[in-house]
């Protein structure tokens, strides 16, 4: 808790800080005191609602999986998927400090948007890449198209490869382990500029779904596994 809190605490004092800067130019102890006053109760009790309605809709998934005839209480069956921007460490190269803390900012709220728009739930993003989840597979393969989509429309943002996978999953503090993340996590270096590659179990769960294409592609070699069978992923149409 004291881990997430943290994170938590410097970005509202980082947001709160720009705050001040674009009101008042900068930030000064009494321009400090002063936005704090005034933002702190509301901050407090926005974050109380989210935290409930968080707290409700893990229950219910839990309940849901509980109620799962031989799971365990711990494992979900759920869509993972991993997004990770091109070419990131040679972009920072080019960037200037400014300009890589706009593209940080832009790739979070843009993948923050498209995934919870479509029901899905990020677990954490370390960097260059993003980490989500969704309940339906169909609601993951909407996600990672979208995500190509928005990224593609985005000039400060380069291309995305995305691996997909689904199964069943440890969930354990927030964060999930197991088979299907390190499958989803494999894929990515194997995935083209702009592609979305998906495992069997994204694939089979596909079948006949007249909203998506997945075209069988050539096994690859990863780390853990000799004989990974990725599919492309597509919208049909």
């Amino acid at each position: 808790m004291a881990q997430s809190l943290s994170r938590l605490a410097e970005w509202q004092v980082t947001m709160v800080a720009r705050v001040i800067e674009e009101q008042y130019g900068q930030v000064t102890p009494d321009t400090s005191r002063e936005t704090t006053a005034a933002v702190l109760p509301a901050l407090e009790e926005l974050q109380s609602y989210v935290w409930r309605r968080h707290l409700a809709a893990a229950v219910r998934r839990m309940t849901v999986a509980a109620g799962a005839e031989g799971e365990d209480r711990d494992t979900w069956p759920l869509v993972v998927g991993f997004a990770d921007m091109v070419g990131f460490t040679r972009t920072t190269r080019r960037r200037s400090t400014t300009e890589l803390s706009e593209m940080i900012e832009r790739f979070g709220s843009t993948t923050t948007e498209v995934i919870a728009d479509r029901h899905g739930r990020i677990v954490k993003t370390v960097g260059d890449e993003v980490l989500f989840v969704a309940d339906d597979t169909a609601q993951g393969a909407a996600i990672a198209l979208a995500l190509q989509d928005r990224v593609r429309a985005e000039p400060a943002l380069p291309e995305l490869r995305i691996g997909l996978a689904a199964g069943p999953v440890l969930v354990r503090y927030g964060d999930v382990y197991g088979e299907v993340v390190n499958i989803a996590a494999r894929l990515i270096a194997h995935a083209r500029p702009g592609s979305v590659l998906a495992d069997r179990g994204v694939a089979d769960a596909l079948t006949g779904d007249p909203r998506f294409t997945l075209r069988p592609l050539r096994s690859v070699a990863v780390r853990g596994y000799r004989h990974l069978h990725p599919w492309l992923l597509e919208r049909a149409g």
